[in-house]
């Protein structure tokens, strides 16, 4: 049975043969384990992958530049064995900008090309599969100019507040005696992105104590309110 195979094999054109002996050298290739290391590429040679589907502002790209400028190139881009890119489109985007296409540059390869499976796998975990900022240490340390000027923008602060405070809710509140009283307002976009960048700034200045009040942004607004009359009064 195995040599009446074999024959039918020979008998097939040799395009079907060299193109089944190549999917078979992919499929033991696909199975090697990836070992990466450095070497170095020219930067006008590196290839943007056809797939990549991430996408940068103008503003953005400014970011990616002065960085680039003010560090020099740190993070090493990935790239496949024929050149194309697996990590770090807008590096090498920003440097080729910059007028440094001629430069070498130290890139990580694979032992072994990836498989277009594999490549496009990749794409995805190295932007995807990273952590999340914490906004509480972030607005501790550092000034909001200054991570604005860093690359954050208006709406990366937006996610410090609580989500759960910001939902709307249908509460049960106590009769008009109670201590507590919801207010409900009506703001427009830019209105809102105010309050918000207020109700953060607000919450960074210290803990609440002694308010009676457990909800944050609550807590946040009388003391916005009490500075602003403290200071107009």
């Amino acid at each position: 049975m195995l040599r009446i195979k074999l024959e039918r094999w020979k008998k097939k054109p040799k395009s079907y043969r060299k193109k089944s002996r190549k999917n078979i050298t992919t499929a033991q290739n696909a199975m090697t384990d990836l070992i990466w290391k450095t070497e170095k590429r020219k930067i006008k040679d590196l290839k943007n992958h056809p797939k990549n589907p991430r996408q940068i502002t103008k503003a953005q790209m400014e970011h990616v530049k002065t960085s680039i400028q003010n560090f020099n190139y740190v993070e090493m881009v990935a790239i496949n064995l024929d050149n194309t890119i697996l990590a770090g489109h807008m590096r090498t985007r920003a440097m080729k900008d910059l007028g440094r296409g001629k430069e070498e540059i130290e890139v990580r390869v694979p032992n072994r090309q990836l498989t277009e499976k594999e490549a496009e796998e990749y794409l995805i975990r190295s932007n995807k599969n990273t952590g999340e900022w914490d906004y509480d240490i972030l607005c501790s340390h550092w000034e909001e100019e200054e991570l604005l000027q860093y690359g954050f923008t208006d709406e990366d602060f937006g996610k410090f507040l609580n989500e759960e405070d910001i939902e709307e809710q249908d509460v049960s509140l106590p009769d008009s005696d109670a201590p507590l009283k919801q207010m409900t307002f009506t703001l427009s976009h830019e209105q809102a992105e105010a309050v918000e960048r207020a109700l953060k700034i607000a919450k960074a200045l210290g803990d609440f104590v002694d308010t009676g009040n457990e909800n944050s942004n609550g807590n946040a607004l009388g003391r916005i309110a009490e500075m602003w009359i403290s200071t107009h009064e």
